[in-house]
């Protein structure tokens, strides 16, 4: 962007805005957590300390933030914040609390809000190529390849991403958080899963143990996460999150509970187990999180889903929202699961085959 003080575009932070009156302003990224900005300031003055010699604590960072915004948008004729309504991950989608402010306390008083949504698919740009040429070579890869479920979902997302990880095995670098990210998030919840779901019988004793123990489940939690971040502690937004995978580890465990509470059985045949399979002359390999009978003539494929997929999938008929569409990253599962049946299918042994998805977004309903 070009610009000097008395022409152009000008960008700048909260903090040099207090001084200056605008009659436009455009806030970029007013999500909670972004406007106003999360966390602390890394200090060795623990809060007690900070509380009773009155130095400045997060209460006080939080008005400061609100001064900067309320200031900023004071002698404004027009105001835009935009902010990500998406859920994924561990972003939240929840819109900055200034905006909750504006609209339950001026809305229709001193001010006109106006809320669009609005969605954007990314194309292409007009010089990028419509094919990229295959070697011999990297035919010759494709044929030896062992594929999993995510790398032909990341080929129905995106071919050339595919052909760049895979194929040219070209990876983003890796990077380092302060917490735990989305996979490490999931795979926390699914070591923890294994140790209680070992393979045999479940009885219902059992699972109200379990359930009893709860704070035991939690202590196995924390310990996965030190190990995955390297730290001797767990504090801050990850306690929020351990918390959250404690909660989905009892919930699934409550879930099995009831349908052994109604009479039902429940046969663990393996956890976190490799299978592979040949599809259209092709290899493929993928980890069941749990492989189990609930009766003597059902096998049943479940997957934990710690993020935001929907069970509804697992009703598709057509095989169309899968491929073909804006949506496919929301129809996902169903080609893991179509996969992973394909797997498990010398193990039938005449049993009717079950798929059935403990998603975090729908145990709790």
């Amino acid at each position: 962007f070009e610009g000097e003080p008395l022409t152009g575009l000008q960008l700048m932070g909260p903090l040099e805005t207090r001084a200056l009156d605008f009659r436009d302003v455009v806030i970029l990224s007013a999500s909670e957590g972004s406007f106003p900005a999360r966390g602390a300031t890394p200090s060795f003055i623990p809060p007690e300390l900070r509380l009773a010699f009155s130095l400045p604590t997060y209460r006080s960072k939080d008005a400061i933030w609100a001064y900067y915004f309320f200031r900023l948008i004071a002698r404004a004729e027009q105001v835009w914040m935009v902010y990500d309504s998406r859920t994924e991950g561990l972003n939240t989608g929840e819109e900055s609390r200034y905006i909750k402010q504006l609209r339950y306390a001026y809305d229709g008083k001193y001010i006109d809000l106006k809320e669009h949504a609005v969605r954007s698919d990314i194309s292409a740009s007009a010089d990028t190529p419509d094919n990229i040429p295959k070697t011999a070579e990297d035919l010759e890869k494709i044929r030896s390849m062992t594929f999993s479920a995510s790398s032909v979902q990341d080929y129905i997302a995106c071919p050339a991403r595919f052909y760049y990880k895979k194929i040219k095995d070209i990876k983003a670098p890796d990077s380092v958080g302060e917490g735990l990210d989305a996979s490490q998030f999931g795979s926390v919840g699914h070591e923890v899963l294994k140790g209680i779901y070992p393979p045999g019988p479940v009885t219902a004793e059992y699972l109200k143990a379990v359930l009893a123990g709860e704070d035991q489940i939690r202590e196995k939690v924390y310990a996965r996460i030190r190990d995955i971040l390297k730290t001797l502690e767990v504090e801050g937004s990850d306690l929020i999150e351990a918390e959250a995978i404690v909660a989905f580890i009892c919930k699934v465990v409550e879930r099995d509970l009831e349908r052994l509470s109604q009479g039902g059985a429940l046969t663990i045949e393996s956890s976190e187990q490799a299978y592979t399979c040949q599809l259209c002359g092709h290899r493929f390999y993928g980890v069941i999180d749990r492989l189990d009978s609930p009766a003597a003539n059902i096998l049943r494929v479940v997957d934990y889903k710690t993020g935001k997929d929907n069970p509804e999938v697992l009703l598709l008929s057509d095989a169309a929202p899968v491929f073909h569409g804006s949506h496919c990253a929301d129809h996902k599962a169903a080609l893991q699961f179509y996969i992973y049946d394909r797997m498990v299918e010398p193990l039938r042994k005449g049993r009717r085959l079950l798929n059935a998805m403990y998603a975090k977004n729908s145990i709790f309903a």
